[in-house]
C-alpha cells in the first residue's frame, strides 16, 4: 500500500502494536505484504506490522502542521543598544508590534545623566541625550509634563529639544542639576550657561527651579564670582529681581573698564556667528571707553542690550542721567533711581504726547463739567433773601375833577 491510500489523520488511528500476540488470529487484508505463506505465518505478520508502522509514522510526519509567519502573527524585531538592554522576563513575546527601542545613531548619552532605568530621554538640539527618571521634570515642569503625556511610545519616551541658542547640551545639563537639586557651586566658567538656562527655566514656567536659580545668581553678588556689575544686572533682569539689579548698580565704583579682568566676556555668554544681530563692528576695543563704568549701558556690547528685558534697560538708562548731577551724581543716588522707577505702581498712566492736545483738554473739561453732581436744595427766600417792595408811584393828574384843561395859548 502507497502513502495516497492512508485515510487522513484526524480519522486514522495508530493499532496498539504492543498489544497484539504473534499467535493470535487476526484477520488481515488481501495483499501482497499481510497474505501469509508456508513458510512462517507468525513472522510474516510481525514483519508486516512493523512496516506498517513506519509507513504511519513517516505519513504523520509528512502531515505535521509546521509554524509559518503570516500577516496575523508578525515577527517582532526588536533593536537595542547597550543601554536599552532589557532582562528577558521585562520582554513581552506575545507583543505584535515592531519595537525600535534603540537610540539614533546621531545622540550619544550624556556622561552624567544616563540612568538606565530612566523612562525619559531628553535630545539637545547638538545631539546630546540625557536619560533620566520623568518624576522629577515632570514635577518641575507643566508644559514638559504635557508633553510626556501627549507621547503614547514605549519606553523611554523621547522628547527633542531644537533651540540651538538655550537648548545646547551645556544648558540641559545644568538645568538638570537644578531640578535633581544637585546645585553646582557658583563659577565664573558657567556664567554663560547659567543665563541661558534661566531663559530655558522660564521657557517651561518652572518656577520652583526659577526661585532655586535666584538664590544662585545672587551668591555670585555675595562673591561668588569675579565678574562686573553688567553681567550681574543682566541676570538679575532675565530673573526679575529688581533688588538683585539694584545692588549690582551699587557696586559700580568696583567695576570700571580697563582697570580689571572682570570685563572679560564669560563662556558661551554670546552667540556670536548666529542669526542674532550683535553688531561686531560696535565691539571693537575702544580705548575712549576706559575709565568708563562697566554698568553704564553706552559701553555695553550690541548683544548685551538684545540680552536685557526693555523695562529694565530703559530704566537703568534714565537712572544713569542722575551722574550728570553735579551733586547727586553717585552711583547710589543712581540705584536709587532705578528702583525708584521699576517700583510697581497703584494706576498707570498713559504720558505719551496726544496729537490733539487742546482738543483733548476741551474734552476732558467737557467730561469733567458732565459728571458734576448737582445737589438739589431748597431754599427758605423767607429767611435768606429779603425782598424790599417798591412804594407804587402815582402817575400825576393833568386835570382836577370837574376841571378840563385849556390849552395853552
Amino acid at each position: 500500500m502507497s502513502e495516497q491510500e492512508f485515510p487522513p489523520q484526524s480519522s486514522f488511528k495508530s493499532p496498539d502494536i504492543k498489544s497484539i500476540n504473534s499467535g493470535s488470529s487476526i484477520s488481515t487484508p488481501s495483499s501482497p505484504i499481510s497474505k501469509p505463506t508456508k513458510r512462517g505465518a507468525a513472522d510474516s505478520i510481525d514483519q508486516t506490522l512493523q512496516e506498517a508502522n513506519d509507513k504511519l509514522s513517516k505519513f504523520q510526519a509528512s502531515l505535521s502542521p509546521t509554524v509559518k509567519p503570516t500577516l496575523l502573527s508578525p515577527q517582532v524585531k526588536l533593536e537595542r543598544s547597550e543601554d536599552d538592554v532589557k532582562s528577558p522576563t521585562e520582554t513581552d513575546s506575545s507583543s505584535t508590534r515592531s519595537l525600535t527601542l534603540n537610540l539614533r545613531n546621531d545622540v550619544k548619552l550624556d556622561e552624567k545623566y544616563k540612568d538606565h532605568k530612566g523612562d525619559l530621554l531628553i535630545i539637545s538640539s547638538d545631539g546630546v541625550g540625557f536619560k533620566v527618571q520623568s518624576m522629577y521634570v515632570r514635577a518641575a515642569s507643566k508644559i514638559l509634563n504635557n508633553k510626556y503625556l501627549a507621547l503614547f511610545a514605549p519606553e523611554p519616551i523621547k522628547i527633542h529639544l531644537d533651540d540651538p541658542f538655550i537648548e545646547r547640551a551645556t544648558t540641559i545639563r545644568l538645568f538638570l542639576d537644578f531640578v535633581h537639586g544637585d546645585i553646582p557651586k557658583p563659577t565664573d566658567d558657567i556664567l554663560g550657561t547659567f543665563r541661558r538656562a534661566i531663559l530655558l527655566a522660564k521657557k517651561y514656567e518652572c518656577h520652583l527651579v526659577l526661585e532655586a536659580v535666584k538664590h544662585f545668581a545672587r551668591s555670585y553678588k555675595d562673591g561668588g564670582g569675579s565678574f562686573t556689575s553688567k553681567f550681574i544686572f543682566i541676570l538679575g533682569a532675565n530673573l526679575g529681581d529688581i533688588q538683585l539689579c539694584h545692588d549690582a548698580i551699587m557696586d559700580a565704583e568696583t567695576c570700571i573698564l580697563g582697570e580689571n579682568d572682570g570685563t572679560a566676556s564669560p563662556s558661551e555668554w554670546y552667540d556670536y556667528g548666529h542669526d542674532v544681530d550683535t553688531g561686531l563692528e560696535l565691539n571693537e576695543r575702544d580705548d575712549e571707553l576706559d575709565e568708563e563704568y562697566a554698568i553704564d549701558p553706552s559701553t555695553w556690547y550690541a548683544e548685551d542690550i538684545q540680552h536685557v528685558p526693555p523695562r529694565y534697560l530703559v530704566a537703568l538708562m534714565r537712572a544713569c542721567r542722575v551722574r550728570n548731577d553735579p551733586i547727586d551724581g553717585s552711583w547710589f543716588d543712581v540705584a536709587k533711581k532705578f528702583e525708584k522707577l521699576m517700583a510697581p505702581r497703584p494706576e498707570t498712566r498713559d504720558l505719551r504726547p496726544k496729537p490733539r492736545a487742546l482738543d483733548n483738554k476741551r474734552d476732558e473739561r467737557k467730561g469733567t463739567v458732565k459728571n458734576i453732581k448737582v445737589e438739589k436744595v431748597d431754599l427758605d427766600i423767607k429767611k435768606d433773601v429779603v425782598v424790599k417792595e417798591k412804594p407804587q408811584v402815582t402817575p400825576k393828574s393833568t386835570k382836577r375833577d370837574g376841571e378840563t384843561k385849556k390849552p395853552s395859548k
